[in-house]
């Protein structure tokens, strides 16, 4: 009797489900590890969930950061956009009212007063042309036709 017990507890799990026999040893060692594998899976799939919800929650708060951001560039660049829509506005206004002046003074411009003219709106460059489509003034004096009818060629670099 003593070779059957020790034969019986020497058989393996698997030999005992083969074997057919009921025994209380397999409920006992299948339970714990149904649940202890249930256990994992369980947390497996709370953790899951868990991460999915951070990583959605911190798209959604950076994509909101991102829009916000977008948003205001928008709307620096329209402010932006307007100012230098009124300093062009300025200026056009300045240079028509030069030229409404030109046209009461003609005999009055010299290229100094261009040259003033240019500093005052804050130009590079102011060319007079008459209607034949010649510089006839210029606050740069190398732009002026010359009495051949040929251009002067320059190029100036600022030391600004």
């Amino acid at each position: 009797m003593e070779k059957e017990d020790k034969k019986t507890s020497a058989l393996s799990f698997t030999d005992i489900l083969k074997s057919g026999k009921k025994s209380i040893r397999t409920p006992l060692m299948i339970v714990p590890i149904a649940l202890v594998v249930l256990s994992i899976v369980g947390i497996i799939i709370g953790v899951a969930y868990k991460t999915n919800s951070s990583m959605r929650n911190l798209m959604r708060e950076d994509t909101e950061f991102l829009l916000l951001n977008v948003s205001a560039r928008l709307d620096d660049n329209n402010n932006s956009m307007l100012n230098i829509e009124g300093i062009v506005d300025d200026t056009l206004l300045t240079a028509l009212e030069t030229v409404q002046d030109r046209n009461r003074n003609a005999k009055e411009l010299t290229t100094e007063k261009l040259i003033e003219l240019a500093q005052l709106i804050q130009v590079d460059e102011l060319n007079l042309f008459t209607t034949s489509g010649e510089i006839s003034h210029s606050n740069i004096p190398e732009n002026i036709w010359a009495n051949s009818g040929f251009r002067t060629c320059c190029t100036y670099i600022s030391s600004k």
